[in-house]
């Protein structure tokens, strides 16, 4: 359920003063209270990230810049991005709630000012978003926009979109006048540390398999593609639901496997959450030779040895390099694309994969793994830094599994 996002009954903060600026777990708090979207706030994150940049830039260039106000303006400028008239009733929030420094940054966000004198706090968060691509899906993407047309806003009048990109390019020529530097060659330099400011924070990340869909005689799980739960396998997803329950997760993933997607269903059920899936989770594709459990996966790949292993191919099948190649960019644009908690629901393979990404391991590590269905696979990150805390719901610490 999203948070409450009445507007109408806001009172001043009883600790705060007219013109405080807030703490970033403060901004955290109220991206929660709004119901900010995921997308929103990794665009505001890297919006935040860019103004900061510039404005390190500029105080060794002698301007006087408050960076705690230019963060906590990046973190808030789009705090009700999509509602009706978001940018009045945000500002007047951020005033409600006494946060007026930080209101008035966000301001010329919203209007059609041109700026006058050197670049200031809300000229640098203005300019930075300008800067940032957001996305939909999948990758992010950001760039610095060489024309600088602003489409993305689409507006019916003309005149703000000529009014907007004027803003834009004043504030670009007169930074870099007095840098002495282009703003794309100072965004290609920090390209990496802006990225990586979308994953920064702790949470948690829950690896499960998806439930069993069928037995064969020896006991062991049918893995066979399009096959639904079976009972078990029902029970099993059950488990794994009540288990997280009282986890806030923001987030559930899964493969477009219908196993995948069933577990997935079923765990996020009581979190009002619908799955996201994601096609580079789908478990590795063994071809025409028709294995069906994860033993026999097992067994047709390690009985390869050594570096045959991982570039075993069977007929119309993948290479378990082949397999990495689209698990783990899946797996980073999934963390790079979100906030907060998270479950994905993927395969023997695919998981061991991640796990071996997590963890260090090289890919001959593989199948030292014993994953087992029903039970969780606990992953702490902390911004970029990830850290396996459970297996198979047994407490680590983890170094090698061997």
């Amino acid at each position: 359920m999203k948070p409450e996002t009445r507007h109408d009954c806001l009172t001043p903060h009883p600790f705060l003063v007219d013109g405080s600026i807030p703490s970033e777990e403060e901004c955290r708090a109220l991206w929660l209270r709004f119901g900010v979207p995921d997308e929103v706030i990794v665009h505001s994150r890297m919006v935040a990230e860019l103004a900061r940049i510039l404005a390190l830039y500029l105080k060794r260039a002698g301007l006087k810049l408050n960076i705690d106000l230019i963060m906590a303006g990046g973190y808030l400028h789009d705090l009700l991005k999509g509602q009706p008239d978001q940018a009045g009733v945000g500002i007047r929030i951020l005033r409600q709630m006494g946060y007026a420094r930080v209101s008035e940054a966000v301001a010329p966000h919203m209007h059609n000012s041109e700026p006058d004198g050197a670049p200031d706090e809300a000229d640098l968060i203005f300019l930075a978003e300008q800067c940032i691509e957001e996305y939909i899906s999948g990758p992010l993407v950001w760039t610095c926009k060489a024309s600088l047309d602003l489409c993305k806003y689409r507006p019916e009048n003309v005149e703000e979109i000529t009014s907007r990109v004027n803003r834009t390019r004043i504030i670009r020529d007169r930074a870099e006048k007095l840098l002495g530097l282009s703003l794309r060659s100072i965004i290609r330099k920090h390209r990496r540390g802006i990225l990586a400011v979308s994953v920064q924070g702790r949470r948690d990340v829950y690896l499960l398999l998806h439930g069993a869909v069928g037995f064969k005689t020896d006991g062991e799980y049918i893995t066979a593609q399009e096959l639904p739960l079976c009972p078990e396998g029902i029970q099993q997803a059950g488990a794994l639901r009540d288990e997280l329950n009282d986890v806030a997760l923001s987030n559930v993933y899964c493969s477009d496997l219908r196993s995948a997607i069933e577990t997935a269903a079923i765990i996020a059920e009581p979190h009002r959450l619908e799955p996201k899936i994601r096609g580079g989770l789908r478990e590795i594709n063994v071809g025409e030779l028709g294995v069906s459990t994860s033993a026999e996966i097992h067994r047709l790949y390690s009985g390869q040895s050594g570096h045959d292993m991982l570039h075993f191919k069977p007929p119309g099948g993948e290479t378990l390099f082949e397999c990495t190649a689209r698990v783990i960019p899946a797996f980073y644009d999934i963390l790079n694309s979100t906030f907060g908690n998270m479950a994905i629901v993927g395969h023997p393979i695919v998981n061991r994969i991640i796990l071996c990404q997590v963890l260090g391991l090289s890919l001959e590590k593989l199948f030292e793994q014993d994953l087992r269905y029903g039970r969780v696979n606990h992953i702490n990150c902390d911004g970029p830094n990830m850290r396996l805390k459970s297996m198979n719901g047994a407490d680590g610490p983890y170094n090698l599994l061997n």
